[in-house]
């Protein structure tokens, strides 16, 4: 017998690196620093945490694997929801 389909599954979007950003700032993110190929993203109140890390790769589009990731990231630090991720991704 099959198991029914997740009701939480979230069908994720591919993104490139500005729109990963754009949307880690609308949360209130902070960009500290911007090293080599990479951009580096703190939550105000919990700079004790590590920074998420958004590789700047110009116009290439990341797989909706590293979106979800980014949004753990997120979740982890500050607890943004799924929707509430996709809805600034937009």
């Amino acid at each position: 017998m099959k198991k029914p389909p997740r009701k939480s599954r979230v069908d994720w979007p591919s993104a490139r690196a500005s729109g990963l950003i754009r949307a880690l700032k609308k949360l209130g993110f902070i960009e500290v620093e911007g090293r080599g190929g990479h951009r580096y993203f703190m939550w105000p109140d919990a700079p004790a945490r590590l920074p998420i890390q958004v590789p700047w790769q110009g116009q290439k589009e990341f797989q909706p694997h590293y979106v979800k990731a980014t949004w753990m990231r997120a979740h982890n630090i500050m607890g943004v929801s799924e929707q509430e991720f996709l809805k600034v991704l937009k």
